[in-house]
């Protein structure tokens, strides 16, 4: 899903997320609206000089008819040249059909069951 300049097709991009996400973190529980998770994330992440990322790893799980897990490990590249990876799950949401993504939760990659 993140792919290079994946700013200038944020609006393709967010059509994969549900109206609404809701992302844990250590900090909590915050609900935002799809610009507030993925415009806005993107924006803030070009700044900080990110170029992009690949799947490091992803496990997948169907919960059940509706509802699916997915636990992934990102490799993200940054225009310096530097990288590093970020862990986390998403659900997804099965609504009229079409599979969204409605919360994120962000976890240490030292905890993630596919860390290195």
């Amino acid at each position: 899903l993140y792919f290079e300049n994946a700013w200038d097709r944020a609006d393709e991009f967010a059509q994969y997320f549900g109206d609404e996400i809701a992302y844990r973190s250590d900090d909590g529980l915050t609900t935002t609206d799809v610009n507030g998770f993925v415009l806005d994330s993107l924006d803030v992440w070009r700044d900080e000089g990110w170029q992009g990322t690949d799947v490091a790893s992803l496990d997948t799980k169907l919960l059940n008819a509706t509802t699916a897990l997915f636990d992934i490990k990102w490799h993200d590249r940054n225009t310096d040249g530097s990288t590093s990876f970020e862990c986390g799950w998403y659900i997804a949401d099965k609504v009229d059909g079409q599979w969204l993504l409605s919360q994120y939760i962000a976890m240490e990659c030292a905890e993630h069951s596919n860390a290195e």
